[in-house]
């Protein structure tokens, strides 16, 4: 009669260690499909707004620097032209970003109706 308690009782620790394999399958499992992309999704809005920070950066700088290359080395202290330059130069810029995105915002648009 104690070969079959031993019996009984190695069937109970074979039960506990199989459902415990399998409730951390389903934890590894969940874990891969939840947690594993919210945080390659928290990667990438970090490094993004970092990046867009350290271009705004780098953008401000630039124009800084060829308005005062401009104002000291082209044109002698008269900083209005140098400002008339880069004026121009957004201007146009943003008129061609308008273009392209009117285009698209037109496409979207279509695409609705």
């Amino acid at each position: 009669m104690a070969a079959v308690e031993d019996l009984s009782a190695g069937n109970q620790q074979d039960f506990a260690g199989r459902l415990a394999a399998h409730l951390g399958e389903a934890v590894e499992q969940l874990q891969s499909r939840t947690v594993v992309p919210l945080f390659w999704i928290g990667r990438v809005v970090v490094y993004g707004v970092l990046a867009a920070i350290i271009a705004i950066m780098i953008a401000i700088l630039a124009v800084d620097a060829v308005v005062k290359l401009l104002d000291a080395y082209l044109f002698g202290n008269r900083v209005w032209i140098t400002y008339l330059i880069v004026g121009g130069i957004t201007l146009i810029a943003g008129w061609f970003a308008w273009r392209k995105a009117g285009k698209y915002r037109l496409d979207a648009a279509d695409a609705k109706e």
